[in-house]
């Protein structure tokens, strides 16, 4: 205790030895102050400051209503590949997807993706769940999508499987952090140093760098090159796409397999959308489709075939300004057989092998047509429905064109419509029907020959909208071959006198009368029959011209005693004054109602000096003085009608479904060496029936010795059970084929065979040739 005391007065006594105490105390103030300060940001960087949000900060915290998402799938374990998908968005926005703990408030949100809203409101967007140890261990999440722009945002749960599930497309592994080492300064004990030694320096610290946390990584949204698919496991795009992908095509024949692993082979549907840039002109779109499709050009609907049916193919053709058009393509496969493609064309504006149809969505052809396309004939039944995609079903109007070659001959045009019609050619009105009407057929004959403009108007003001035009040819150019004979009797009498005069019988014959011709004595009489009226004639109907042939001779003829009948080739009469014989020539022109007898004898009398006998020249009449040759016009070819017949014909049907066929049936069957267009062809269950017949709108072409399958859902009809009556009708009407069946069994169908006998026991054979039943062999037994 005293060196203690002893020591203390020796420092304090000492100043210089006191300064160096104090300084040393201001150095151990301040490193601890230093370690203090290090400490505070060892401890933010190790994550225990206020965390700053993953996402951006929005502009409006308020979350506001959205439209829900859906999942698929909702639920699944880490490195699940999820698929949010929705629509009713703004389009455009960019949306944000990110995870969040339902159970920690405190914990921030997590990205994983961002996409963007299409020009339909709707998007879809993958991404991988995480696998690192703070969300593998929860039981659920959020999956939250938000808009910063409208402060929309939605949110739906998702449920994490314990169990691992495998990774296919992992991402990588993210490093744990571990938490930094704490630097604590502890005060060190006084040094005491002898007095003069300067004072040792301060320790340093060296601080230790944080182990960085990296950002979440969102997953990719799949690039878009070409068309956006989407692929749905049903047929009527519920719940999100199972698969979303690039497809450089919309051409696809899946024949009976399924498009995609995953999918099912039957019952699913696809949306295809893409925007291209179109060059201006005229464009004609193509769908060939088994089983429905529609398509959008501009989110206004140009082809719809949206129906179960067979492969089939739709046609459509719209004028398209130059630049950026949208286009969307839907499609479902409900069984069977499943094929989708998609095409166009640039045409020039008069590629139109058949009429040029352009439509109008008003009654008067004001402004543009909505839809520019071929349409093979003009015969349409649409009753209450509208003509085309973007036409309603009123208050339209149609104006058709196109280029005929006419034969030479006079023509009866035909215009039936609901309601208004007019027909022109080369601009001149010939038919011009234009206010309401119920079906009414209209008629004009008209003479016409060579290339003609013809161009058809309609207009639908209300109720069922019908139209229809056809023509035909009524008047011929027969060219008849005359035949006639003329029979002379002589019958000599004795007291006759030969004065030689000339006579000539001309015929003038008008084809629709009974003319007269008048005999006047020349030298060399000639029988000519000059038609001047017209035939009128219709395909099946013979005119017969009957002209009556009067020969009046003049004076009675007499001859000398010894007359010489000498015949040439041109026939003399020489009459007297009363006359005594009527000719009776019988002509029957077959051809030519110009008639001109061949070969006509000329009968020279030589009198003698001595008159012995005086004969008279008779020609013996029939039993009227009037000879009347009947003229019978063969027409040589056949009249021009606008709808040629084919050989198209009912081949088979199956009217009783069962266990084999869910639907009923009708094939048709081309027996000719040409291709056929069914294009306007009907099918209908008899005329009595009351039920409307099924009309092939779109382009149809049968090849040789093909058949073509045509299902109860596409057609319509209802093939009665207990029997009844199937027609094949032309475009113009015309029956081409009819059969009339009995009661048949389910899944029994009823076949034509080649002669064209039909039985009711030979197994079905829809697209392809009817045949017997193999025979069952019958044992034999021997001897």
């Amino acid at each position: 205790m005293q060196k203690l005391r002893a020591l203390s007065q020796d420092l304090f006594g000492h100043p210089s030895i006191l300064l160096w105490l104090l300084a040393l105390a201001a150095v151990a103030v301040m490193v601890m102050a230093g370690a203090f300060l290090l400490f505070a940001e060892l401890d933010t960087s190790a994550g225990f400051a206020t965390p700053t949000p993953a996402l951006a900060d929005f502009t409006n915290p308020t979350p506001v209503a959205a439209p829900p998402i859906q999942l698929l799938p909702s639920e699944g374990g880490p490195g699940t590949k999820i698929t949010v998908s929705s629509q009713g968005w703004q389009p455009g926005d960019t949306l944000f997807v990110s995870l969040e703990n339902p159970a920690d408030s405190q914990k921030p949100q997590t990205a994983v993706a961002t996409t963007e809203v299409t020009a339909q409101g709707s998007f879809s967007v993958s991404f991988i769940y995480p696998i690192d140890a703070y969300w593998s261990g929860l039981s659920q999440v959020l999956i939250v999508i938000q808009s910063p722009a409208t402060g929309q945002k939605a949110e739906q749960e998702f449920r994490v499987l314990a169990a691992a599930v495998a990774t296919p497309t992992p991402l990588p592994a993210t490093a744990t952090p571990e938490p930094s080492p704490t630097l604590t300064l502890l005060p060190a004990p006084p040094t005491l140093l002898p007095t003069g030694a300067p004072p040792p320096p301060a320790p340093t610290a060296t601080p230790i760098p944080p182990t960085p946390v990296p950002a979440p990584t969102a997953t990719p949204v799949i690039e878009i090159r070409n068309w956006r698919g989407e692929y749905f496991s049903n047929a009527d795009f519920a719940a999100g796409p199972l698969v979303i992908r690039d497809d450089p095509a919309v051409d696809f024949n899946w024949g009976s397999g399924a498009p995609l692993p995953g999918l099912p082979a039957d019952n699913f549907s696809v949306r295809w959308s893409r925007s291209l840039v179109f060059d201006e002109g005229l464009y004609r779109f193509h769908i060939l489709v088994d089983d429905g499709a529609r398509f959008w050009l501009d989110d206004q609907l140009l082809l719809d075939s949206w129906k179960d049916g067979s492969l089939r193919e739709v046609v459509a053709e719209r004028q398209m300004s130059g630049g950026n058009h949208s286009l969307r393509l839907e499609y479902y496969e409900r069984t069977g057989d499943a094929a989708i493609r998609l095409w166009w064309e640039r045409i020039a504006p008069n590629s139109y092998p058949d009429w040029k149809g352009e439509y109008w969505s008003n009654g008067s052809f004001v402004g543009s047509p909505v839809l520019v396309r071929n349409d093979p004939v003009i015969n349409f039944f649409w009753y209450s429905q509208p003509p085309a995609p973007g036409l309603a079903a009123d208050n339209f109007s149609i104006r058709w064109s196109r280029q005929v070659n006419f034969e030479s001959g006079l023509y009866r045009f035909y215009a039936e419509a609901d309601d208004g019609i007019r027909l022109f050619i080369d601009g001149h009105p010939i038919i011009n029907e234009w206010h309401g009407s119920n079906n009414t057929v209209y008629t004009a004959d008209v003479t016409v020959s060579g290339t003609r403009q013809v161009v058809v108007e309609y207009y639908e003001h209300s109720g069922d909208a019908y139209v229809r035009i056809r023509w035909e040819r009524i008047t011929l150019q027969p060219t008849p071959k005359p035949t006639p004979t003329a029979t002379f009797t002589q019958t000599p009498t004795p007291t006759s006198t030969l004065n030689t005069t000339a006579a000539t019988a001309t015929s003038t014959q008008t084809p629709t009368t009974t003319p007269t011709a008048t005999s006047t004595p020349t030298d060399t009489p000639s029988l000519t029959l000059t038609p001047t009226g017209t035939s009128t004639l219709t395909p099946t109907h013979t005119s017969t011209l009957t002209p009556t042939l009067t020969l009046t001779p003049t004076d009675t003829p007499t001859l000398t005693p010894t007359s010489t009948l000498t015949p040439t080739d041109t026939a003399t009469i020489t009459p007297t004054d009363t006359p005594t014989d009527t000719p009776t020539p019988t002509d029957t022109p077959t051809d030519t109602p110009t008639l001109t007898p061949t070969d006509t004898p000329t009968l020279t009398l030589t009198p003698t000096d001595t008159p012995t006998v005086t004969p008279t020249l008779t020609l013996t009449p029939t039993d009227t003085p009037t000879v009347t040759p009947t003229v019978t016009i063969t027409p040589t070819g056949t009249p021009t009608i606008t709808f040629p017949i084919t050989n198209v014909q009912l081949n088979e049907l199956l009217p009783v479904t069962g266990t084999l066929y869910l639907d009923e049936w009708v094939e048709l069957y081309n027996t000719g060496v040409v291709s056929a267009s069914l294009t306007g062809w009907s099918i209908d269950d008899g005329p009595a029936s009351g039920n409307l017949p099924y009309i092939i709108t779109s382009t149809v072409v049968i090849s040789p010795g093909s058949f073509i399958v045509l299902s109860g859902q596409e057609t319509g009809l209802i093939l009665p059970d207990a029997g009844g009556q199937l027609r094949l009708l032309q475009p113009d009407s015309t029956v081409v084929d009819v059969v009339t069946f009995g009661p048949l069994l389910p899944d029994a169908s009823y076949s034509r065979d080649g002669t064209g006998q039909w039985h009711a026991d030979w197994p079905p054979s829809p697209g392809g040739p009817n045949m017997p039943p193999t025979p069952t062999a019958t044992p034999t037994t021997g001897p």
